[in-house]
């Protein structure tokens, strides 16, 4: 069809080209022209344009290499993969058509086809793409799984180079399960490698019950092994971030104090919510601007937190915290609304601007989330809090609903300060206060085995726990005691 198109176009030049003979010279104009697009639609057929590529390989095969493809799993990579389909788009006039609705794309689409335009590869790399972005947060972790996997693979088991996914059989991951000290990572891994298979259409044969059984398994004995390791990491509690907060201000870390308040009060993920916060107005109370992670402001002796997104609420979430020291003044230290809005003014000064909206509230001095770590794990080596070198983000969203829960706060408002997606947080109950060791496990990463789980620690308990009598009592009937030490 294409050589068809352009054999007739030739030939009309050529018509054009013998009226010049005549001395048209707008005919002579327009024959210049049409064989300078003959030319070009001619050069696109014989080298079709280069095909938007994200992740590599070859269309249709049975297998791929993992370590290539970790190559080129990175945010980077997928917002240049964009840009190239987007450029291929525009050149063939397709892009604008998009905007229009899909009869209008189809066309457009269609009359690219016939200027040589891979449209079929095209589409494939966009819906790519798209699947990628549904674990852009992850992808990082993804490609480390993946090498890890392709080293594991090549080394040991003599997979050849490049074939290295999908894995052969629900054995050889498990082999590689069980070279991971903590079952979590190796957990996490397998599910990386999976998702890739996906990505690529490769087989996932290997996800096998067998498979999910020695998941199970590995899980478990990573806490027995762990326990006693994991319960002495650092939790912290009202007291003892008062005491951060008050040291934070002795070593004149600017941002520190608002910095530990927020994590802690607002059971944030610090990595992904807190550490991006950005400054804001009340008018972004209900709805953010287009390019913003959040707003951060205080209206009415209140400070909000509007984010644009949060794990579970992906159309975001509003954050609220009112003043604890209003007739109160002793206790204006530990204020975090009157914390952020000393900072904010500091802020101000520093940076010489007043109008702060949209700017990262801890652009100050330590700006990446392991300087950041650094400062609170000094703080608390000179507070001489035992096992500081192993301060991680998990404790500040466990601490909080670990001293919520000792506080007496029930449960069904613990779930909702935290906004869990479950009620997977009952499961980490024990007798009397909640077990420190178990809240970092669940905020960290929710089990698919809650309700299991929660069954077996209720088995263990025994008689008098009135704490997990009311757990019992907000799953809303999903479990039932009986006897104390039985369930039904």
């Amino acid at each position: 069809m294409v050589e068809n198109c352009i054999a007739s176009l030739q030939l009309l030049a050529r018509l054009l080209k013998h009226a010049t003979l005549v001395g048209n010279m707008e005919l002579k104009q327009r024959a210049t022209l049409l064989q300078e697009r003959v030319a070009e639609v001619g050069q696109r057929v014989a080298s079709p344009p280069l095909r938007p590529t994200l992740t590599g390989g070859v269309p249709g095969s049975s297998s791929a290499s993992g370590n290539a493809l970790a190559g080129v799993l990175s945010a980077t990579a997928r917002d240049e993969a964009e840009e190239i389909g987007q450029n291929v788009l525009m050149e063939f006039g397709v892009a604008e058509a998009f905007g229009k609705g899909p009869r209008a794309a189809i066309r457009a689409l269609a009359n690219a086809g016939d200027l040589g335009l891979d449209v079929v590869s095209v589409l494939d790399r966009a819906n790519e793409i798209q699947k990628v972005e549904s674990v852009r947060k992850s992808l990082a972790q993804v490609a480390s799984a993946l090498r890890a996997w392709h080293a594991f693979a090549c080394g040991l088991l003599l997979y050849e180079d490049d074939r290295s996914l999908p894995p052969r059989s629900d054995t050889d991951a498990e082999r590689f399960l069980a070279i991971h000290k903590n079952a979590r990572t190796g957990c996490n891994y397998l599910s990386s490698i999976e998702f890739a298979c996906v990505l690529k259409k490769l087989s996932t044969d290997w996800v096998t019950p067998s498979l999910k059984l020695a998941k199970t398994g590995a899980r478990k004995l990573t806490i027995r092994r762990l326990g006693n390791a994991l319960s002495v990491e650092v939790m912290l509690n009202d007291t003892l971030v008062a005491r951060m907060v008050a040291m934070a201000r002795a070593i004149e870390w600017v941002a520190g104090p608002i910095f530990i308040l927020m994590g802690y009060k607002f059971l944030m993920r610090m990595v992904n919510e807190c550490i991006p916060l950005e400054f804001g107005e009340p008018d972004e109370l209900t709805e953010l601007p287009a390019n913003r992670h959040s707003a951060v402001f205080v209206l009415k002796s209140t400070l909000f937190v509007r984010l644009r997104s949060r794990k579970h609420r992906p159309s975001g979430s509003l954050l609220e915290c009112r003043c604890e020291c209003l007739n109160r003044p002793a206790m204006r230290d530990g204020c975090v609304v009157h914390t952020f809005l000393e900072y904010q003014k500091v802020y101000k000064d520093i940076s010489g601007q007043q109008n702060i909206v949209g700017h990262t509230l801890f652009s100050v001095g330590q700006v990446t989330s392991s300087a950041l770590r650094r400062s609170l794990v000094r703080i608390l080596t000179l507070l001489e809090v035992p096992a500081a070198s192993r301060f991680t983000w998990k404790q500040f969203r466990a601490s909080r609903a670990t001293q919520l829960a000792r506080d007496g706060v029930p449960l069904a408002d613990i779930m909702k300060l935290g906004e869990w997606k479950s009620r997977a947080v009952a499961r980490y109950l024990d007798e009397e206060v909640l077990d420190a060791r178990r809240v970092i496990e669940l905020v960290t990463n929710e089990s698919e085995e809650e309700n299991e789980e929660l069954c077996g620690l209720l088995l263990r308990c025994g008689d008098g726990s009135s704490v997990l009598l009311r757990c019992v009592a907000a799953m809303g009937g999903e479990l039932a005691a009986k006897g104390g030490c039985g369930l039904l």
